[in-house]
């Protein structure tokens, strides 16, 4: 995963809800993603369901387990359209 690219999607995150982030956030979600072979592309559209779907405001930057959520709702979807579910 392109660590810049990723880096600029979060950020985009941490300025829609005036939040900050670190750079550390920034390794750990990248080692994550790559661990559970998560692409940029799953990433840019869970921040994007994070951004548009989510109604309260965040104290501190979405975890990694929020982020999985987006990502598999999105797998589960995928699977249901497939085989028809």
């Amino acid at each position: 995963m392109n660590k810049q690219e990723l880096a600029e999607i979060l950020y985009g995150i941490a300025v829609n809800y005036g939040l900050t982030m670190s750079k550390d956030y920034v390794s750990f979600m990248c080692k994550m993603f790559d661990m559970n072979e998560i692409t940029i592309e799953q990433v840019k559209a869970a921040a994007l369901k994070i951004i548009y779907n989510k109604t309260k405001a965040y104290e501190k930057m979405p975890n990694y387990a929020e982020f999985a959520e987006y990502i598999q709702g999105s797998k589960d979807q995928a699977v249901d359209i497939v085989t028809g579910k």
